[in-house]
């Protein structure tokens, strides 16, 4: 599902027009950055929280040429789902 399919449904689901559901989403989804980047975590009710972590600097090397390269710490956003999610994704497998 792209963005505006996903604006769609969020206002058809609301009642809502296209337009004030898409402000809705922006500021949703700037709530959310602005949290990660302060080192917050974000839960999300039962769909599931997410949270930012630092991945360690490591050494890698250049197949083709066998040089090896440091690449530099970054910093990684994890989703770890909720309880409902995990048991919504669970049956619909389970069904198949």
């Amino acid at each position: 599902m792209n963005n505006n399919a996903f604006v769609g449904e969020v206002s058809r689901r609301l009642g809502y027009e296209e337009k004030d559901a898409e402000r809705i989403l922006a500021s949703l989804f700037e709530i959310i950055t602005e949290e990660l980047q302060e080192g917050n975590i974000v839960e999300l009710g039962n769909l599931g929280d997410f949270r930012v972590e630092k991945q360690m600097e490591k050494i890698v090397s250049d197949a083709s040429t066998g040089r090896r390269f440091l690449v530099p710490p970054e910093l990684q956003v994890i989703f770890e789902p909720g309880s409902a999610w995990k048991e919504e994704t669970g049956r619909i497998q389970s069904d198949e």
